[in-house]
């Protein structure tokens, strides 16, 4: 506590600087009292944080407006950086958590934040599937406009089917709202391909 004082830091109660001795015992190191008073806090409500790092990053989260609810999407936050992807908001670490307790894992950000771009417009992602193809699309100068789609995409590839490009997916969609149904993918390319020649 006197060490913080001489840093510009006041600590306000024992149970913050316990938590940053404990800290330092593990062999972590605490830079200012707002770290170990977030891993206090946290501690009310019944979560625990293992390390600092997690900490640190909910800490900076709170100074960029962001808020973070609980320990777990921190934590999904920290594993991320150490992976050399890099979060930018909580929406998207919480998106990364829900989808963990469904079963399923994201192995990367880029998916989470088509996710969370996509709940913005009003359309939901049932599993990270969809939402990869859905990047993996991007990747190769697609884009896909709604979820519909992807989900499309998807459903294909389960059947043994595989769709190169939105357009074709799109057109299974498209038919899907009058009423038809697609049942392979040849079906909906000569659609397109019927398109492209003006029939």
């Amino acid at each position: 506590m006197v060490a913080l004082c001489h840093t510009g830091d006041e600590v306000s109660n024992v149970e913050v600087a316990e938590a940053m001795v404990a800290l330092c015992h593990t062999g972590d190191e605490v830079s200012n009292v707002e770290v170990a008073e977030t891993m206090v806090a946290l501690c009310h409500t019944g979560e625990e944080v293992s390390n600092v790092e997690v900490a640190e990053a909910m800490v900076a989260l709170c100074h960029t407006w962001e808020e973070v609810s609980k320990v777990e999407v921190a934590e999904a936050m920290v594993a991320l950086c150490h992976t050399g992807e890099e979060v930018s908001n909580v929406e998207v670490a919480e998106a990364m958590v829900t989808l963990c307790h469904t079963g399923e894992e994201v192995s990367n950000v880029e998916v989470a934040e088509a996710m969370v771009a996509l709940c913005h417009t009003g359309e939901e992602v049932s599993n990270v599937e969809v939402a990869e193809a859905m990047v993996a699309l991007c990747h190769t100068g697609e884009e896909v406009s709604n979820v519909e789609v992807a989900e499309a995409m998807v459903a294909l590839c389960h059947t043994g089917e595989e769709v190169i490009n939105v357009e074709v997916a799109e057109a299974m969609v498209a038919l899907c709202h009058t009423g038809e149904e697609v049942s392979n993918v040849e079906v909906a390319e000569a659609m397109v391909a019927l398109c492209h020649t003006g029939d």
